[in-house]
């Protein structure tokens, strides 16, 4: 997919994401493979995960995994919504 001149690998398209808050009405969102990021990457990627675990329970999962794809990712806080 061509964006902004750029050739783009779309890895995922969903609908119904609430960017601000819960409240707002849902839309669409376009995922992109994480090294294509680049430019629009700046400072801080945020991952969003919808599970039925305790959050607490899930954290640990998360860390691993991430660390497992790039063991430089920052893994800081994590909050729930």
């Amino acid at each position: 997919m061509l964006i902004r001149g750029v050739d783009w690998r779309v890895v995922a398209v969903v609908g119904d994401v609430r960017h601000s808050t819960l409240e707002e009405k849902p839309g669409g969102e376009m995922y992109v493979n994480f090294q294509q990021i680049g430019e629009w990457g700046g400072d801080a990627v945020e991952l969003v995960a919808r599970t039925s675990r305790l959050p607490e329970l899930l954290v640990p999962d998360v860390r691993a995994a991430m660390k497992d794809f790039d063991s430089t990712l920052p893994r800081g806080e994590f909050t729930t919504l």
